[in-house]
């Protein structure tokens, strides 16, 4: 079973802002306008920290996102949205394994699930991916744009950064509705429309389904949020945030959902953007023999602007590197590798450790060997028939590679017997560099006939191509006639 919302990550429904009794804020302050404004080109950026205390394990979601305005009218605030957070585990001592024990209760949510806007999240089931294909973007480094209004309305989403445990997207989790003038306190109400199908089991930790196709079905929530100022001045509005969503169960489902949640949310008058938010909520999920609780704490704090800037160095720095590994990857095999790479691979061969051993392996089967590296291939050559299996088969899948170095001599590819039908007996392999008549284009192949205007080369990699002669540089063409005299 999935459980989803809608994929902008909030529920098309009407917004109705309620003006609440009166907080004691000074008259003042709560006239004074605030809403979202901000310049084309302004950035800013968010550390969150999200914590999902599970019976069998906490679970928390960790990361930096920013956000870079496109452009701003009074109207609208069109941003781009960049980031995305980590997922770690850590079992509880005595905690059931994935499969569970003989017997051990099945939770009554099923598969992966993605909610309301800001719903807190879900029981083990609710976060994990299905086979197919993973629907939390909000645990990888991904890129949407949103456009919201002054009043926080969020207007349109391109592209998806769902999180687990019902939270929606992450690139709207920060933008609250903001209230009309003079309000001290206000509510928003949504009705929600939860998607449920596919899948059939869920014992923890995120059991993935096997493929099955499954009739969806649609339920009914509701959402309410309500917010009451507790202090305000020129510099920040700090306001209290209760939240509650409630789906009862319906039909052959027996399966209830109830979320509260309070907390504290600042918003940063000066910057005009959020500040932070602390929030402490939980999901109660209730079967026909099971009832989950699972705890859930969000936390996010604006990044300084050294923060921003160290934020965004790191970044270009990873960028950077990833170019250079990117790049280092392509030319592979076209040289030998630099020296203090060749150090810690033959190092991390000659380990005592099984796990060093088979990370290095898992690099190696997809790099290209060089006729320098023939004591890599020797050391790989060693762990082929190991008793650790994981080791075994990654020393095997590189050693694909890499026997090239050991059973087959580097000169054997400088003059090789030609096997052109066309050549007479004895004959030597032509391999040469043929060139078009532009310069641009180039190939490593060996001439094998000339047929009219139809010149046919054999490359090194043993595919045959013909061209037209005509399509070569004026030496390669003269070239191809003396080889077909």
């Amino acid at each position: 079973m999935r459980i989803f919302a809608k994929p902008e990550g909030r529920p098309v429904v009407a917004l109705i802002i309620v003006a609440l009794g009166a907080t004691v804020v000074s008259a003042e302050a709560a006239a004074q306008p605030w809403q979202y404004t901000a310049k084309a080109g302004q950035e800013f950026a968010y550390r969150v920290d999200i914590t999902a205390d599970r019976d069998d394990a906490t679970e928390t979601l960790q990361g930096v996102v920013a956000f870079t305005v496109r452009d701003a009218s009074e109207e609208t605030i069109r941003m781009a949205y960049q980031g995305g957070l980590t997922k770690t585990s850590k079992p509880k001592p005595g905690s059931a394994s994935s499969s569970g024990p003989p017997g051990a209760p099945r939770f009554p949510g099923r598969g992966p699930a993605r909610g309301p806007r800001r719903g807190p999240g879900g029981p083990p089931g609710f976060g994990g991916p299905s086979i197919f294909s993973n629907p939390f973007d909000g645990l990888r480094q991904t890129s949407n744009e949103l456009v919201i209004s002054p009043r926080g309305e969020v207007r349109s989403l391109q592209g998806s950064s769902q999180l687990p445990y019902l939270l929606g997207n992450l690139s709207i989790l920060f933008f609250e509705p903001l209230p009309v003038a003079g309000q001290t306190e206000w509510t928003v109400q949504n009705g929600v429309s939860i998607t449920s199908g596919g899948g059939r089991d869920s014992r923890p930790p995120f059991h993935r389904p096997a493929p099955r196709a499954e009739q969806e079905t649609r339920s009914a929530a509701s959402e309410s949020t309500t917010f009451a100022i507790e202090d305000s001045d020129q510099t920040q509005v700090v306001a209290k945030k209760t939240y509650r969503l409630n789906m009862p169960g319906s039909g052959n489902d027996a399966t209830s959902y109830e979320i509260t949640g309070t907390g504290k949310w600042i918003f940063n008058r000066q910057l005009q953007v959020p500040e932070s938010l602390e929030f402490e909520q939980r999901i109660v999920v209730r079967g026909s023999n099971t009832t989950v609780t699972i705890p859930v704490s969000i936390r996010y704090s604006r990044l300084s602007a050294e923060e921003l800037a160290a934020h965004q160095q790191q970044r270009e720095e990873a960028v950077a590197a990833l170019k250079q590994q990117l790049e280092e990857r392509k030319n592979a095999g076209k040289q030998g590798l630099p020296d203090d790479k060749k150090r810690e691979i033959l190092a991390n061969l000659t380990s005592d450790k099984t796990q060093v051993i088979t990370r290095q392996m898992v690099q190696l089967k997809i790099m290209k060997p060089h006729p320098d590296d023939k004591d890599i291939a020797l050391l790989i050559q060693k762990h082929l028939n190991s008793e650790n299996r994981p080791l075994r088969v990654m020393s095997q899948a590189a050693w694909g590679k890499w026997k090239v170095l050991v059973e087959e001599p580097a000169a054997s590819v400088a003059t090789t017997t030609t096997d052109n039908p066309f050549a007479p007996p004895g004959a030597v392999a032509t391999m040469r560099t043929w060139k078009d008549a532009t310069g641009k284009f180039s190939v490593e192949a060996e001439f094998v006939s000339l047929d009219g205007d139809a010149l046919t080369i054999k490359r090194k990699d043993g595919k045959t191509v013909t061209v037209p002669l005509s399509r070569l540089s004026q030496d390669d063409q003269t070239v191809a006639k003396q080889l077909a005299k």
